[in-house]
Parts: structure tokens; C-alpha cells; sequence
């Protein structure tokens, strides 16, 4: 398994040196700050997406002067709440990532590059934003110990902003194949991460093993969505296991719930537009509590 640990909140020199390059996320910063040397890391075939892909940039005494190096802290240092506000509510400074490797910089941007694509069990290809922290953490669960090291073998350690901390991982190295490959199970689950950080973001966690527990719980919850309501629309979907990790677990077993998911669901078999989501909006505050309420009455008296 991997190891993870929570940092200093404040990045600083000492641990900025530690690494030997940074990770640029060009969708939310397509311009690199501080006239920093970047490398685009665009797998081949991708050329036209190259947008879409982020920025290696490196961080040897070489790649980056002192003055560019305390800029970026401080721009760091000023988006992680260093000036005291709430960390959990801040917005992402544009290095998220640090990565600590032993290759030269043309090795790596083939390496990652390749790491930005997997292969799909029908032949085709498709991208996988582990550069993302929030993505990250949830691979760090969903995919196999194999799959996993062949994914980071080449980085000894990461550190990545998320939520308002750095973290660090250390993999735990292996092979490196020049393919990453995943199978079906862990597709569908990959397939899911968005919307298991969006009810994330209403739930909430504090530490990595209750994040992880929790996404399990909602990916759990979206399964049953879908393979007992045959809920599929992704608005439908994450609303479902946002009233699993928010009223009870076993909302649906209420009959008003029940009476609701069956009534979207013969609305959809007559091509009727009306979603879960749609429904489910128009229960009072009053409607969930009582859901929540008798839910638990019954689960204690058949216990």
C-alpha cells in the first residue's frame, strides 16, 4: 500500500526543495506564473487536446532563480490561507503538485505524459487526470495495487493541495509498463469519480481514511441507484447518494421514497422528462427529516 501523511499547512523551502518538479493544472491556469520554464505533458496522439493537459515544470536550482522560487511560495503561501482564513473553503493556488523523481526532465514528460492516458478494455483510450488531487485520492482505493504502481512507479514521493493541506504519498514503486491498462470494474469505478466529489463536497472529511471511507460509502450508494432504481443520469445519481450520506442510508426503503423512485421510473419508460433529481427537490426540509426519523424508528424496533 501507499503512504500517506498530512504536511505542514504552509509550503515552504525546505519542503519545496524536496522535490524536483511541480504540476500545473493548465485548465484552471493556462498561463505558467513567474516566467517558470514549463514543459507541456501531452501524450501522443493528443496534440489538439494539448489545452486540456497540465504543465511539468522543473524545480532544480537550474530551472528556477531564488526570486522565482519565493514568488511561488508566497503566491502559495497567500492561497492556502495564510492569512488566517477558513482552509477548507479556499481557492487552489496553481501548484497543487510536487513530485520528487531521479530521471532527467525529458524522461519524465514522456513518462507522465503516458500516465495521462488508459487504455480501455473495448481498445479505445481515454484521459485520467491523476495530476488532480482529487482524483488522486480516490485512484488510491479504486484501483489495484498493480495498476496503481504502474501509475506513479516513477515518482518516489508527491505532495498535493487538497482541501486546504498538503499531503504527502509515497508509492510504492514497481515495474513500468509501457501501456497503463485497467479492467472493467475499476472503468466503472473511475467513471464515477466526478461524481463522488461532487457529494463530497456536501458531506465533507477531515482526514484521508474518512474521505476514503466515505467514498466508498457513495460509491456504494450510486450502485444501488443504479442497479436497483436504474437511475443513470449523473444529476439523478450524485442527488441519490447525497440522500443516502444525508438523511439514512436506507432513505429508499421509505414508502414515500420508494413510491417517488417508482413513479420516476415509469415517468421514464414513457420518455417523461421529469428526473429524481426534479422529484426529489420538492420534499420540504420537514419531508426529509421525517424520512430520516422514521427510517431509524424502524430499523430499532426490527433490530
Amino acid at each position: 500500500m501507499s503512504e500517506f501523511k498530512m504536511l505542514d499547512p504552509m509550503l515552504n523551502h525546505r519542503l519545496l526543495d524536496q522535490h524536483s518538479h511541480a504540476i500545473i493544472n493548465r485548465i484552471r491556469h493556462p498561463e505558467v506564473p513567474f516566467g517558470l520554464r514549463a514543459i507541456s505533458l501531452v501524450p501522443k496522439g493528443f496534440e489538439p487536446q494539448e489545452r486540456l493537459f497540465p504543465w511539468l515544470v522543473p524545480l532544480g536550482n537550474r530551472a528556477i532563480g531564488s526570486s522565482a522560487k519565493t514568488d511561488l511560495l508566497n503566491e502559495i503561501d497567500r492561497l492556502s490561507g495564510g492569512d488566517g482564513r477558513d482552509r477548507t473553503s479556499l481557492e487552489a493556488p496553481s501548484v497543487v503538485m510536487l513530485l520528487a523523481c531521479d530521471i532527467d526532465d525529458v524522461s519524465l514528460m514522456r513518462n507522465l505524459a503516458s500516465r495521462l492516458i488508459v487504455a480501455l478494455p473495448d481498445g479505445s483510450r481515454a484521459m485520467l487526470r491523476w495530476h488532480d488531487p482529487e482524483v488522486l485520492m480516490q485512484l488510491q482505493w479504486m484501483v489495484n495495487a498493480g495498476s496503481l504502481n504502474n501509475l506513479l512507479a516513477p515518482i518516489r514521493r508527491i505532495s498535493f493541495w487538497l482541501a486546504g493541506h498538503w499531503y504527502s504519498l509515497t508509492p510504492r514503486g514497481g515495474r513500468v509498463s509501457s501501456i497503463l491498462r485497467m479492467d472493467e470494474n475499476e472503468i466503472v469505478q473511475l467513471s464515477r469519480i466526478g461524481m463522488i466529489n461532487q457529494v463530497l463536497k456536501e458531506t465533507g472529511w477531515s482526514t484521508i481514511d474518512e474521505l476514503t471511507g466515505t467514498s466508498k460509502r457513495i460509491d456504494v450508494a450510486i450502485t444501488r441507484a443504479v442497479q436497483v432504481h436504474g437511475l443513470v443520469r449523473e444529476e439523478d445519481l450524485v442527488a441519490f447518494a447525497t440522500h443516502a450520506m444525508t438523511v439514512h442510508s436506507r432513505f429508499d426503503e421509505h414508502p414515500r421514497i420508494a413510491r417517488l423512485l417508482s413513479e420516476v421510473k415509469a415517468r421514464r419508460l414513457e420518455q417523461d422528462p421529469q428526473t429524481y433529481f426534479d422529484a426529489s427537490a420538492m420534499l420540504t426540509t420537514t419531508a426529509w427529516r421525517d424520512v430520516a426519523a422514521q427510517i431509524q424508528l424502524a430499523g430499532s424496533t426490527n433490530s
